[in-house]
C-alpha cells in the first residue's frame, strides 16, 4: 500500500486517526488470558475468572467501560496509546502495509456489509460496537500448543518452549520467557495448564453466528484439536459458507482432513511463517524439517477456496545477513502462487529490544542495505516488492525514525548485544545448535562479550513487554 492508497482509504472515515477494529473485532488470546483491540495493540484487559465460559467473558469485555473508552477516542480522532507503539509509529514512518488500522481500514471497505463508504449503516456505537451488538470479526489463539520452538518466540506462544525452560534452569532469568513470568498470575498459569490436555478447551462454546471474519492462530494452528473442533463447529452449523477464514500456520502439518475442513468456509486466507530457507529456517525455527515445510507450502495452494496467501517472516540478528538466499526462495514462491496477493510482510522484531537488529554495529547496518539493494538489482524486483523492505530499513534507523521517546545510547546498544549474546548461547547449551556455524557476521559480538560475563554488568532486567505476532 502506498501513500496514495492510503489517503484514499482514510478520506471517507470518520476522522484521519479512526480505527474501524474496535467496534467490529475481538481478539481473545488463552495463552496469556489477554484481551487486545487487535494482535499487535497492548493488552488492554486479562479474562478474570479461568472457568467462565468464554462467549460470557467476551461479552463483559465488548460493553465494559475499556473499549467504551476506546471507542469514544478513535470517534474523538484520537489514537490510544495501546494502539501508538505499533500502528502510530509505521504510519509516522510511512510504512503504511504494516499498520494494522490500515488493514483493517481496507479489509471492511471490500466487504459489502462493512463499507467504511457509509459508515452510517453500520450502526457505530461507543457501547455496542456496531448494528449486531456484537463483534463480527474474530481473532481467536485457542491455546500455544505447538511442535516447534522458534528462535525468535518464547513462552507465551509455545508449549514447547515453556516446556523447555521449565526443565533447563539456565534458561530461566535469561530469556523473554522470564519477562513473562514477573506476573505471579501469569507464571501460575503456565504452570498448572497442560496444553496438551483435550480438557482444556476454553473456545469451543463461543458463539459464531453472525460472524464474517474468523481468524485463527496459536501455538501451530494446524495441529491444535481446539482449533479442528472450532472450524468443525462452524462446518456442521451451516455457517462456514458465509465466513472467511484467515489461518496462520508455520508449514509444519497438512492432511486431506484439514483439507476437506478448511475447503467449506467461503475464502480462506493463509499466512505462512517462513523465516528463512534450509538449514537456517532449521535453526531460526527448532524443530523444522525443510524438505516437509517446503512440500506443506506447495500443497496448500491446492485448496480451491484460497482467497489469497502471504508469508509473514520474522526479521533478527541471526537471518538479515542471509536476507538474498531467503528472498530468492520468497520471490520464486510469490511470483508463482499470488503475485496479486498480500506477498510478503517482513516483521522486525520490536520487543524485546535485544532480538531487534537495531543494535548491530552502523556497518554491519550499512552492509544490510547493500544486500537489500542487491536483491532489487539481482531479482528485477519491482515497485510493490520493493516495499516489503520498508520496516526493515525503518528497522535499522530506529535511533533516528522516532520509533522511540528516546535515543538507543552506546551504553544501551552494549546492554542489548549483552543479552542477546547470552541468550543465544543459553539456547545453544540447551538445543545443541552453533548460532556462529549459522551466522560467522554475529562472532565479532561475542568476541566483546567474552570479559563482561563474569562481572556485575550482566545484572540486570531484560527489556521489553510480551506482545504477539500478528
Amino acid at each position: 500500500m502506498d501513500d496514495k492508497e492510503a489517503k484514499q482509504l482514510m478520506k471517507e472515515l470518520p476522522n484521519e486517526k479512526f480505527c474501524p477494529a474496535p467496534f467490529f473485532h475481538a481478539y481473545m488470546n488463552a495463552n496469556n488470558r489477554a484481551h487486545k483491540l487487535c494482535c499487535m495493540s497492548k493488552i488492554v484487559g486479562r479474562w478474570h475468572d479461568m472457568d467462565q465460559d468464554l462467549g460470557e467473558q467476551l461479552d463483559e469485555f465488548w460493553v465494559g467501560d475499556t473499549m467504551q473508552g476506546i471507542r469514544q477516542e478513535f470517534l474523538d480522532g484520537k489514537m490510544p496509546k495501546a494502539c501508538d507503539w505499533y500502528c502510530g509509529r509505521y504510519e509516522r514512518e510511512k510504512v503504511w502495509e504494516e499498520s494494522n488500522r490500515m488493514h483493517f481500514i481496507s479489509k471492511y471497505a471490500d466487504h459489502e456489509e462493512t463499507s467504511h463508504k457509509n459508515y452510517e449503516h453500520l450502526g457505530l456505537d461507543v457501547v455496542k460496537g456496531n448494528k449486531w451488538g456484537k463483534p463480527i470479526d474474530i481473532d481467536l489463539r485457542p491455546s500455544k500448543l505447538c511442535n516447534l520452538k522458534c528462535r525468535s518466540c518464547n513462552s507465551t506462544w509455545s508449549s514447547e518452549i515453556e516446556k523447555e525452560v521449565l526443565d533447563n534452569k539456565v534458561l530461566q532469568g535469561w530469556t523473554y520467557w522470564d519477562s513473562v513470568t514477573k506476573s505471579a498470575t501469569v507464571r501460575k498459569w503456565a504452570e498448572q495448564i497442560d496444553y496438551d490436555d483435550p480438557k482444556f478447551d476454553p473456545v469451543s462454546n463461543i458463539d459464531l453466528t453472525d460472524v464474517k471474519w474468523l481468524k485463527m492462530s496459536g501455538g501451530e494452528t494446524l495441529i491444535d484439536p481446539r482449533v479442528h473442533k472450532v472450524l468443525q463447529k462452524v462446518v456442521d452449523s451451516g455457517h462456514a459458507k458465509n465466513i472467511f477464514l484467515h489461518l496462520i500456520t508455520n508449514a509444519t502439518s497438512w492432511n486431506k482432513r484439514i483439507e476437506k475442513v478448511i475447503s467449506q468456509f467461503k475464502h480462506v486466507t493463509i499466512n505462512f511463517s517462513f523465516d528463512g530457507t534450509g538449514e537456517l529456517e532449521e535453526y531460526l525455527r527448532h524443530g523444522t524439517k525443510w524438505d516437509r515445510h517446503e512440500q506443506i507450502f506447495h500443497e496448500v495452494f491446492k485448496l480451491p477456496n484460497l482467497h489469497w496467501a502471504g508469508i509473514g517472516s520474522v526479521v533478527q540478528p541471526q537471518g538479515i545477513f542471509q536476507i538474498k538466499d531467503t528472498m530468492k526462495w520468497f520471490l520464486e514462491g510469490y511470483r508463482r502462487y499470488f503475485p496479486k496477493h498480500r506477498g510478503i510482510s517482513f516483521l522486525p522484531i520490536v520487543d524485546p529490544l535485544f532480538l531487534s537488529i537495531c543494535w548491530l554495529d552502523d556497518d554491519h547496518k550499512e552492509l544490510i542495505h547493500k544486500l537489500l539493494d542487491e536483491c532489487i538489482v539481482e531479482f528485477k524486483m519491482n515497485k510493490k516488492e520493493i516495499q516489503w523492505f520498508r520496516t526493515i530499513r525503518s528497522e535499522l534507523n530506529r535511533e533516528i525514525s522516532g520509533h522511540t521517546t528516546q535515543g538507543i545510547t552506546e551504553g544501551k546498544k552494549k546492554r542489548l548485544m549483552l543479552q542477546f549474546v547470552r541468550h543465544q548461547m543459553a539456547l545453544d547449551e540447551v538445543r545443541g545448535t552453533d548460532t556462529l556455524a549459522i551466522e560467522p557476521h554475529l562472532t565479532r559480538y561475542y568476541d566483546r562479550c567474552k570479559n563482561d560475563f563474569q562481572s556485575e554488568v550482566l545484572n540486570f532486567d531484560i527489556d521489553g513487554v510480551v506482545n504477539g505476532p500478528a
